[in-house]
């Protein structure tokens, strides 16, 4: 067991490197009362910073952890006018363990700062204060370093520029109501490199990860996917596994949300998830709540709009900041003069919800699978 002035002295070496210039107050507890054991000063905010550890780098004892620090920085007599800071200290951090908990905040305390600190100086660090931009500090040590890693771990072949050029080949076949974009063959990763706008080794080793996962084949001058009900499961199961920065947001006087007035501005959104899949056509069951998938940042748009962070059940909407945005953004149809993900980000978007989205999922695969590609 890690005794507490180690765990003191691990955060505030972390959070000294993160917010430079920050220093730290010792706070003297009287007895038998609780108090967080320092205060972080990062002018012009200070924070009361509460410490938890875990032994195991657990899902479910991280979250844990800062469920019970959510319920406590709730209360306005917790940190005596400071900002509650939460930070986590386990084993060992990982970008999947990092996405989680944003995820699981960004839902239920998107106002909370908060840490993950690991014991090999790894951490991750968000930053939420009054009137300004929140901040995101990740800091990884040399041999953790994605580099380092990849030589001894298999990489994802769902990177978001790949999902992009799967795109241009699954929906070229597509009927024009649910896609916009390239039509036409593909003869050679060079050539598909000029159309999906990436580098040429990218393109090359696109088709050489598919290919050798027996996805992709060259058929009469045409680079074309094949197995592709394995390809769409396989893909949509990696999806559920993920999770994106999610913030939930209504209008502050309690009026609609006209989402075709305020998207038609251009701030970089797009409508996602059920109401996309409305306006392709393609809706199966009653309509969850409305995605908004966001390019940049959904708090910039939260101030734009003039909309107020709220809980996840009194939502008007909730603001997708997706892991994947150039294959996002990139493929972005149009609906009535109102931005649309295209039909297959729609079901990625819905398959992560249990029940209905699954269910609506599946409809847009067989769908895709219609149109002559099987």
């Amino acid at each position: 067991m890690v005794s507490k002035d180690k765990n003191i002295e691990l955060v505030q070496t972390a959070l000294a490197r993160a917010l430079p210039g920050c220093s730290f107050e010792r706070v003297k507890a009287e007895a038998g009362e609780r108090c967080p054991p320092f205060i972080a000063v990062w002018p012009p905010s200070r924070f009361a910073v509460e410490i938890e550890s875990v032994s195991a780098s657990r899902t479910a004892d991280v979250l844990g952890r800062f469920a019970v620090a959510v319920l406590e920085s709730r209360s306005p007599k917790a940190h005596d006018g400071n900002l509650p800071f939460v930070v986590v200290v386990l084993p060992r951090l990982g970008a999947k363990m990092a996405r989680v908990v944003e995820g699981f905040v960004s839902r239920h305390a998107s106002k909370l700062s908060w840490a993950l600190i690991d014991r090999v100086g790894a951490s991750h660090v968000r930053i939420v204060r009054p009137a300004l931009d929140p901040l995101t500090v990740v800091h990884r040590p040399r041999d953790q370093s994605p580099n380092k890693r990849q030589k001894t771990s298999r990489a994802t072949p769902f990177s978001d520029l790949n999902r992009w050029m799967l795109k241009l080949l699954l929906l070229r076949d597509a009927p024009d109501r649910h896609w916009s974009g390239f039509r036409g063959k593909v003869q050679n990763p060079t050539q598909l490199s000029r159309i999906a706008e990436v580098s040429v080794e990218t393109a090359h080793q696109f088709v050489r990860t598919f290919t050798a996962r027996d996805f992709l084949r060259v058929e009469s001058g045409d680079l074309k996917l094949v197995r592709k009900r394995e390809l769409l499961e396989t893909w949509l199961a990696e999806e559920r596994q993920g999770s994106s920065v999610v913030n939930y947001a209504r209008t502050i006087d309690g009026g609609p949300f006209e989402v075709e007035g305020i998207l038609r501005s251009g701030r970089g959104a797009a409508v996602g998830g059920f109401e996309a899949c409305r306006r392709h056509g393609m809706l199966h069951t009653a309509a969850g709540g409305l995605m908004v998938l966001v390019e940049g940042s959904s708090s910039e748009l939260i101030r734009a709009w003039d909309l107020d962070y709220c809980g996840e059940h009194e939502a008007q909407l909730s603001l997708v900041e997706p892991r994947h945005k150039a294959s996002v953004f990139r493929a972005v149809g149009n609906a009535g003069g109102v931005p649309v993900v295209d039909i297959l980000q729609a079901a990625l978007d819905v398959a992560p919800t249990t029940g209905r989205g699954v269910e609506q999922a599946e409809l847009i695969v067989e769908e895709i699978l219609s149109w002559g590609m099987a």
